[in-house]
């Protein structure tokens, strides 16, 4: 396994970006073909009452990660120029 070292690194923000749209599980239910039974275990069990999903089908994650790196760039004010590297997840 390499051994990695680095100096003089920080993290200057963290960001999180979702989809335009937020659809509620209750709606996507029948879409999904669930049953009102099924559904609500799903929902107990995930921990989720929605989810967001992007406005336009053609976009890609490399588009959101794109998107959130520019809103927090402009929100900390920072010189593109002077980022070495971004972590996108």
């Amino acid at each position: 396994m390499a051994d990695l070292s680095f100096a003089n690194v920080g993290i200057a923000g963290i960001t999180t970006t979702v989809g335009g749209r937020k659809l509620d599980f209750e709606q996507e239910r029948e879409t999904l073909g669930l049953s009102q039974e099924d559904a609500d275990r799903l929902q107990r069990s995930i921990g989720l009452s929605s989810r967001h999903v992007v406005l336009r089908p053609d976009t890609t994650t490399s588009d959101l990660c794109l998107h959130a790196a520019q809103q927090l760039i402009e929100g900390l004010a920072l010189d593109p120029a002077d980022i070495d590297g971004l972590i996108l997840v």
